[in-house]
C-alpha cells in the first residue's frame, strides 16, 4: 500500500509544469569595459523568464551614471517541446566621473544579478583608432560679457557608420542658446584614421555676471555594430545604439561696466550707414525715403536697439518697422538691422540732418565706442512752379528824324511836304499792334495749366492703384502717402504735393492728419488706413463723375 501511494505521488509529481521547478536567472553584462570619459557602454540585463516591462528599475544608476535611452524586447525558443522565454533590457550609460564605478546587483523576480565594477579611465587615454563615436567642442573664448554673444562648436566625430541620431544643445542656466546656420558634414583624418565629421555651431548669450560652467553637448543614437553573423543576400547590419558628451567648458562672466552709457550691446565691431533717394533734389511734399542700417559682428539682431531719427521743423519722420536678421560668413556672426523712414518737407528751406550716434561696447579693447552717422545739410525748393516768360514790353519805334538838307532837285521837296507824315503813321500802328498781342500773350500764360503730365492710360492708373492699396494693406504709412500721390497727379493730370492732396477736400485732410498723428501717438498700434481709403474713394468717385469717365473706382 505505501508502494503504491508513492508511485502516484511521482507521476503527478511529473505532470506538473516543468516551470515550477526552473530557476528564474538574472544576468548583467556591458559591451566594453574599461571605457573612457565621455564614452557611453551599453549595459544588458537579462531574465529567463517572462516578467513586467516594470520590474527593472534603472534609478538606481543615476549617481554615477547618465541613463540614457532604454529598450526591452522577449524572445521565446521551442526546442523538444520545451518551451524557454527571456526578457532583456538595454540601457545606455555614460559615466559622470572617472574611476571605478560600481554597478549595482538588480533584483528582478527574487533573483540578484552579479555586480559589475566598470573602469572609467581619464579623457584621451583611449587610442582614437578604438573610439568609434566622439565629441570635441570649442568657444571663442572663455571671458565675456552679460549679453555677449559667444559661438559654441561641436564637432561629432563617427568611425562607424551612423544608422540615426540627434545632436543636443549644451547648457547654460540664465542664458540664450540657439543653433547659428547649418550643420558642416566633411572628412577628417585621425593618426591616419578616416573619420566623418559634422559641425554644428551653437549662439551662447549669458545673462548673468560670474563663473559658470557650460554642460558639454550630447549625442545620441545608433552605429552600425561590428558582427561575425553571415544572414547571406538578405541579411541586414544590426545596430548598436551609442551616446558621446563634449567636456565641460568654464566660462568666466563680467557685468556691464558702471560708466557705460546707452543701451548695452557687445560686439566686435559696430558700423552704420545710410541711403537716401532723389540724389539731392528735394521739393516740399515730395517725400524722401531714407534707410539707415546698423550692422553688426559677433552679435545677436536682438540686441540691436531700434534706431531713433531725431526730428526737425519743417520735415515730418514717418518711420516704418525696422527689419532684423543675423547670418554667419566666414565663421563670424553678422547682424543687421534696417530702419527705413520716409521724410516729407513742409516747407522750402535748408534743414540739417542731426547726427546719430549707437554706443556700443568693444570687448577686445575693453572701453565704449560709437558707431557715427554724420549730419547731413539738405535744401528743399517749393517746387515746380509755373514758369511765365519775361517779356519786355517793346518800346515805341525810334525813328530818327532825318536831316534834311534842301537840295536843289524836286525829289528833295516831295519828300519833305508829302511821304514823311505817312510813314509815320504806319510805325505808330506796328506798335500799336504790338502792344496788343503782348499783353493777350501775358494773360495767356497766366491762366496757363500747371505743368502737364502726359494722359493717364487705364493701365497705368490701375498700376498705380494697386501700389497703393498694397502699401495700405502692408501698414506702411510712407510708402502709401508716396504711392497717393503719384496715383491721384496722375488722374489730376498734374504734379501734386501731400499739401495739395489735403486740400482737394475736408475728408483727405481729415484722414491724413489723423495717419500722422497715429503714427507719433506714444502708445504704437497697427495705423488705421479705413479713413484715408474712404476719402480717396469718394474723391476719385467725384473726379470720375465729373470726367465722365469710365475707369474704374478704387476697391482696396
Amino acid at each position: 500500500m505505501v508502494k503504491r501511494s508513492f508511485f502516484i505521488l511521482v507521476g503527478l509529481l511529473l505532470l506538473l509544469p516543468t516551470q515550477v521547478f526552473a530557476q528564474t536567472q538574472v544576468q548583467a553584462s556591458v559591451d566594453q569595459n574599461p571605457i573612457t570619459m565621455g564614452d557611453s557602454v551599453v549595459l544588458t540585463v537579462s531574465v529567463n523568464a517572462d516578467v513586467a516591462n516594470n520590474a527593472f528599475d534603472p534609478s538606481v544608476l543615476d549617481q554615477n551614471f547618465i541613463v540614457g535611452r532604454t529598450s526591452i524586447s522577449r524572445s521565446t525558443q521551442v526546442v523538444n517541446f520545451s518551451s524557454t522565454k527571456e526578457t532583456n533590457w538595454q540601457v545606455l550609460l555614460l559615466p559622470k566621473h572617472q574611476g571605478k564605478l560600481v554597478i549595482p546587483a538588480f533584483n528582478i523576480a527574487g533573483d540578484l544579478s552579479t555586480p559589475i565594477t566598470l573602469d572609467v579611465l581619464k579623457s584621451g587615454t583611449k587610442t582614437a583608432q578604438t573610439q568609434a563615436v566622439f565629441l570635441k567642442a570649442t568657444i571663442s573664448s572663455h571671458h565675456a560679457y552679460v549679453g555677449q554673444l559667444l559661438t559654441y562648436k561641436v564637432k561629432l566625430y563617427l568611425g562607424k557608420d551612423l544608422l540615426r541620431g540627434v545632436i543636443n544643445a549644451p547648457l547654460l542656466t540664465d542664458s540664450d542658446i540657439q543653433q547659428l546656420g547649418e550643420d558642416l558634414d566633411k572628412i577628417e583624418l585621425i593618426n591616419g584614421k578616416r573619420y566623418r565629421v559634422i559641425e554644428r555651431t551653437y549662439g551662447i548669450i549669458p545673462q548673468h555676471a560670474g563663473t559658470v560652467n557650460i554642460q558639454g553637448a550630447t549625442f545620441n543614437g545608433d552605429i552600425a555594430a561590428d558582427t561575425d553573423q553571415n544572414f547571406g543576400m538578405f541579411g541586414f547590419n544590426s545596430s548598436k545604439p551609442v551616446q558621446a558628451i563634449a567636456p565641460q567648458v568654464q566660462l568666466d562672466v563680467k557685468a556691464q561696466p558702471a560708466d557705460y552709457k546707452g543701451q548695452w550691446l557687445v560686439a566686435d565691431m559696430l558700423h552704420i550707414q545710410q541711403k537716401m533717394d532723389h540724389k539731392g533734389d528735394y521739393q516740399v511734399g515730395n517725400p524722401i525715403t531714407r534707410t539707415i542700417t546698423l550692422t553688426a559682428v559677433n552679435a545677436d539682431d536682438a540686441s540691436l536697439a531700434d534706431i531713433t531719427v531725431p526730428a526737425v521743423t519743417g520735415i515730418k519722420n514717418y518711420p516704418e518697422k525696422p527689419t532684423r536678421q543675423t547670418a554667419v560668413r566666414e565663421q563670424k556672426v553678422i547682424a543687421q538691422l534696417s530702419q527705413v523712414v520716409a521724410m516729407v518737407p513742409t516747407k522750402a528751406g535748408t534743414y540739417t540732418l542731426p547726427e546719430i550716434k549707437v554706443p556700443w561696447w568693444n570687448p577686445h579693447l575693453n572701453k565704449q565706442q560709437f558707431a557715427t552717422l554724420p549730419a547731413q545739410t539738405i535744401t528743399v525748393k517749393q517746387g515746380d512752379a509755373p514758369l511765365i516768360p519775361q517779356v519786355t514790353a517793346p518800346s515805341a519805334p525810334q525813328v530818327a528824324t532825318p536831316t534834311v538838307t534842301k537840295p536843289q532837285t524836286n525829289e528833295s521837296v516831295i519828300v519833305e511836304n508829302g511821304i514823311w507824315p505817312w510813314v509815320s503813321l504806319v510805325f505808330a500802328i506796328l506798335w500799336l499792334v504790338t502792344l496788343a498781342l503782348w499783353i493777350r500773350a501775358c494773360r495767356q500764360q497766366t491762366q496757363a495749366p500747371t505743368t502737364p503730365a502726359p494722359v493717364a492710360t487705364q493701365q497705368d492708373l490701375n498700376q498705380l492703384k494697386q501700389n497703393w492699396v498694397q502699401a495700405c494693406k502692408q501698414q506702411q504709412v510712407g510708402a502709401s502717402l508716396m504711392a497717393l500721390q503719384q496715383y491721384l497727379s496722375q488722374l489730376h493730370q498734374e504734379q501734386l504735393s501731400l499739401a495739395q492732396i489735403a486740400a482737394q477736400s475736408p475728408q483727405l485732410e481729415q484722414a491724413i492728419t489723423e495717419l500722422q498723428a497715429q503714427v507719433y501717438a506714444k502708445t504704437q498700434v497697427p495705423a488705421n488706413f479705413d479713413a484715408l481709403i474712404s476719402a480717396v474713394n469718394d474723391h476719385v468717385n467725384n473726379k470720375l463723375r465729373t470726367q465722365g469717365s469710365t475707369l474704374q473706382p478704387l476697391n482696396p
